[in-house]
Protein backbone atom coordinates (compact mmCIF):
# COMPACT_ATOMS: atom_id res chain seq x y z
CA UNK A 1 0.00 0.00 0.00
CA UNK A 2 1.16 3.48 -0.85
CA UNK A 3 0.03 6.63 0.82
CA UNK A 4 -1.95 8.95 -1.38
CA UNK A 5 0.43 11.87 -0.76
CA UNK A 6 3.39 9.75 -1.88
CA UNK A 7 1.64 8.83 -5.13
CA UNK A 8 0.57 12.41 -5.85
CA UNK A 9 4.11 13.70 -5.24
CA UNK A 10 5.61 10.98 -7.43
CA UNK A 11 3.12 11.63 -10.27
CA UNK A 12 3.78 15.36 -10.20
CA UNK A 13 7.57 15.01 -10.22
CA UNK A 14 8.21 11.86 -12.21
CA UNK A 15 10.20 12.12 -15.42
CA UNK A 16 8.49 10.81 -18.50
CA UNK A 17 6.43 11.87 -21.44
CA UNK A 18 5.70 15.56 -21.17
CA UNK A 19 7.91 15.94 -18.13
CA UNK A 20 11.39 15.71 -19.52
CA UNK A 21 14.10 17.07 -17.34
CA UNK A 22 16.40 19.15 -19.43
CA UNK A 23 18.87 21.87 -18.85
CA UNK A 24 17.19 25.20 -18.28
CA UNK A 25 16.90 27.29 -21.41
CA UNK A 26 19.68 29.77 -21.90
CA UNK A 27 18.64 33.27 -21.00
CA UNK A 28 18.11 35.41 -24.05
CA UNK A 29 20.10 38.62 -24.10
CA UNK A 30 18.10 41.82 -23.85
CA UNK A 31 18.20 43.39 -27.29
CA UNK A 32 17.45 47.04 -27.73
CA UNK A 33 15.33 48.29 -30.59
CA UNK A 34 17.58 51.33 -30.58
CA UNK A 35 20.96 51.13 -32.21
CA UNK A 36 22.40 51.07 -35.66
CA UNK A 37 19.57 50.03 -37.98
CA UNK A 38 22.08 48.25 -40.22
CA UNK A 39 23.45 46.00 -37.43
CA UNK A 40 23.02 42.34 -38.25
CA UNK A 41 21.16 40.33 -35.59
CA UNK A 42 21.25 36.57 -35.18
CA UNK A 43 18.41 34.26 -34.28
CA UNK A 44 18.86 34.78 -30.54
CA UNK A 45 18.51 38.57 -30.82
CA UNK A 46 15.66 38.33 -33.35
CA UNK A 47 13.79 35.91 -31.07
CA UNK A 48 14.09 38.42 -28.22
CA UNK A 49 12.89 41.39 -30.27
CA UNK A 50 9.93 39.46 -31.67
CA UNK A 51 8.84 38.34 -28.19
CA UNK A 52 9.60 34.62 -28.42
CA UNK A 53 10.33 32.90 -25.13
CA UNK A 54 13.26 30.98 -26.56
CA UNK A 55 15.44 30.73 -29.63
CA UNK A 56 14.07 27.22 -30.19
CA UNK A 57 10.45 28.44 -30.34
CA UNK A 58 11.48 31.22 -32.74
CA UNK A 59 13.37 28.77 -34.99
CA UNK A 60 10.40 26.40 -34.97
CA UNK A 61 7.99 29.20 -35.91
CA UNK A 62 10.37 30.39 -38.63
CA UNK A 63 10.71 26.95 -40.23
CA UNK A 64 6.95 26.33 -40.02
CA UNK A 65 6.29 29.58 -41.89
CA UNK A 66 4.56 31.28 -38.95
CA UNK A 67 6.49 34.51 -39.45
CA UNK A 68 5.66 35.39 -43.08
CA UNK A 69 6.62 39.03 -42.63
CA UNK A 70 10.24 38.09 -41.84
CA UNK A 71 12.10 38.07 -45.16
CA UNK A 72 14.98 35.84 -46.10
CA UNK A 73 18.07 36.64 -44.03
CA UNK A 74 20.12 39.64 -45.11
CA UNK A 75 23.31 37.66 -44.57
CA UNK A 76 24.55 34.16 -43.89
CA UNK A 77 27.69 34.12 -41.75
CA UNK A 78 29.80 31.01 -41.48
CA UNK A 79 31.87 30.93 -38.31
CA UNK A 80 35.49 30.01 -38.84
CA UNK A 81 36.16 26.38 -37.93
CA UNK A 82 32.43 25.60 -37.68
CA UNK A 83 31.12 22.52 -39.46
CA UNK A 84 27.51 23.56 -39.13
CA UNK A 85 25.43 25.63 -41.49
CA UNK A 86 25.90 29.35 -41.87
CA UNK A 87 24.13 31.50 -39.28
CA UNK A 88 21.19 33.61 -40.43
CA UNK A 89 21.39 37.37 -39.81
CA UNK A 90 18.78 40.09 -40.31
CA UNK A 91 19.11 43.89 -40.23
CA UNK A 92 17.95 45.44 -36.96
CA UNK A 93 15.68 47.88 -38.85
CA UNK A 94 13.84 44.97 -40.52
CA UNK A 95 13.30 43.11 -37.25
CA UNK A 96 12.22 46.23 -35.33
CA UNK A 97 9.68 47.09 -38.05
CA UNK A 98 8.21 43.58 -37.82
CA UNK A 99 8.12 43.75 -34.00
CA UNK A 100 6.25 47.08 -34.19
CA UNK A 101 3.82 45.67 -36.76
CA UNK A 102 3.14 42.64 -34.54
CA UNK A 103 2.65 44.87 -31.50
CA UNK A 104 5.62 43.45 -29.57
CA UNK A 105 7.22 46.89 -29.57
CA UNK A 106 5.23 50.11 -29.30
CA UNK A 107 4.79 52.14 -32.48
CA UNK A 108 7.65 54.52 -33.19
CA UNK A 109 5.35 57.54 -32.76
CA UNK A 110 3.96 56.34 -29.42
CA UNK A 111 5.20 58.12 -26.33
CA UNK A 112 6.89 55.52 -24.13
CA UNK A 113 5.50 57.35 -21.08
CA UNK A 114 1.91 57.27 -22.34
CA UNK A 115 -0.28 55.63 -19.76
CA UNK A 116 -1.78 52.55 -21.39
CA UNK A 117 -4.33 50.52 -19.45
CA UNK A 118 -5.72 47.02 -19.85
CA UNK A 119 -9.31 45.83 -20.02
CA UNK A 120 -9.79 45.66 -16.25
CA UNK A 121 -8.78 49.27 -15.69
CA UNK A 122 -10.59 50.46 -18.84
CA UNK A 123 -13.76 48.80 -17.51
CA UNK A 124 -13.44 50.74 -14.23
CA UNK A 125 -12.82 54.05 -16.00
CA UNK A 126 -15.83 53.56 -18.29
CA UNK A 127 -18.13 52.33 -15.52
CA UNK A 128 -18.42 48.66 -16.48
CA UNK A 129 -18.76 46.09 -13.72
CA UNK A 130 -15.73 44.06 -14.80
CA UNK A 131 -13.32 43.39 -17.65
CA UNK A 132 -15.56 40.67 -19.11
CA UNK A 133 -18.51 43.03 -19.57
CA UNK A 134 -16.18 45.63 -21.14
CA UNK A 135 -14.71 43.06 -23.56
CA UNK A 136 -18.23 41.84 -24.36
CA UNK A 137 -19.32 45.40 -25.16
CA UNK A 138 -16.29 45.77 -27.45
CA UNK A 139 -17.09 42.49 -29.19
CA UNK A 140 -20.71 43.52 -29.76
CA UNK A 141 -19.68 46.84 -31.31
CA UNK A 142 -21.05 48.98 -28.46
CA UNK A 143 -17.77 50.89 -28.17
CA UNK A 144 -16.83 51.75 -31.76
CA UNK A 145 -14.41 54.46 -30.58
CA UNK A 146 -12.31 51.76 -28.89
CA UNK A 147 -12.37 49.06 -31.58
CA UNK A 148 -8.71 49.65 -32.29
CA UNK A 149 -6.43 49.48 -29.22
CA UNK A 150 -3.56 51.92 -28.81
CA UNK A 151 -1.08 49.16 -28.11
CA UNK A 152 -0.53 45.62 -26.96
CA UNK A 153 1.26 43.92 -24.12
CA UNK A 154 2.86 40.61 -24.88
CA UNK A 155 3.15 38.09 -22.09
CA UNK A 156 5.42 35.11 -22.10
CA UNK A 157 4.56 31.79 -20.59
CA UNK A 158 1.18 30.59 -19.51
CA UNK A 159 0.10 33.64 -17.48
CA UNK A 160 -3.01 34.54 -19.45
CA UNK A 161 -3.51 35.44 -23.08
CA UNK A 162 -0.20 36.16 -24.81
CA UNK A 163 -1.35 39.38 -26.49
CA UNK A 164 -3.48 41.79 -24.52
CA UNK A 165 -4.98 45.03 -25.79
CA UNK A 166 -4.15 48.36 -24.17
CA UNK A 167 -5.84 51.77 -24.47
CA UNK A 168 -4.59 55.26 -23.66
CA UNK A 169 -6.01 56.52 -20.40
CA UNK A 170 -6.49 59.97 -21.96
CA UNK A 171 -8.61 58.45 -24.75
CA UNK A 172 -10.81 56.67 -22.18
CA UNK A 173 -11.17 59.87 -20.16
CA UNK A 174 -12.36 61.76 -23.26
CA UNK A 175 -14.89 59.02 -24.00
CA UNK A 176 -16.14 59.07 -20.39
CA UNK A 177 -16.51 62.85 -20.46
CA UNK A 178 -18.48 62.70 -23.72
CA UNK A 179 -20.98 60.17 -22.31
CA UNK A 180 -21.61 61.27 -18.72
CA UNK A 181 -24.79 59.21 -18.32
CA UNK A 182 -23.05 55.85 -18.80
CA UNK A 183 -24.69 53.11 -16.74
CA UNK A 184 -22.23 50.71 -15.13
CA UNK A 185 -21.97 47.68 -17.37
CA UNK A 186 -24.79 48.94 -19.53
CA UNK A 187 -25.08 50.19 -23.05
CA UNK A 188 -23.43 53.58 -23.57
Amino acid sequence: MWRRGTIVTWAANRPGKGRRRSAPAAARPEVSADGDPDDLLGTTEVAGLLGYSSTASFSSALYQGCIPELPEPDALEKEEGSRGPARKKWRRATVVAIARKRGVLPPADQDANEDLVGAAEAAQILGYGNADSFISALGHGLLPDLDQPDGYEYRRGSGGRPRQQRWKRSRLDVLTASTPNRVAGGIP
